[in-house]
């Protein structure tokens, strides 16, 4: 076994692999980065919650702010929902540093209430449907 014949082996086997690296290795990469991806994101996900923005905050801020509202309100415990909504969130903002205009305040706060609604209406559209 001199150095030829290893010369012409390993030539043999590298034509014979070179149809399948080409069939196979887009696919392999196409996954890799699909995982690659994948993970990425879910390394944002994970710095988004532990970091959330100013906004998302004060979005959070109101959606508690407006089911507080709402279970109040439901007893009779407060006469103006909205108003407690603002008064809620601007302490909670106040605590947190965030300053914050009342007018997209006051648009933050109805988005809450269009996705509480939301929320309950596909809610009782799902419990309506597994009723059937």
């Amino acid at each position: 076994m001199d150095g030829q014949f290893w010369t012409d082996f390993l030539t043999n086997l590298l034509n014979a692999m070179i149809p399948v690296l080409v069939t196979v290795l887009p696919v392999v990469l196409t996954a890799l980065a699909g995982l690659i991806v994948q993970y990425i994101r879910i390394q944002q996900a994970k710095l988004k919650a532990l970091y959330p923005t100013k906004y998302e905050k004060v979005e959070q801020f109101a959606a508690w702010g407006v089911r507080i509202a709402e279970q109040l309100g439901v007893k009779n415990l407060i006469e103006n929902k909205k108003q407690y909504v603002i008064d809620y969130v601007q302490a909670k903002c106040d605590a947190e540093n965030i300053k914050i205009d009342i007018g997209e305040l006051e648009d933050i706060i109805e988005k809450a209430v269009f996705d509480e609604i939301t929320v309950k209406y596909d809610a009782k559209k799902l419990d309506s449907t597994l009723k059937e």
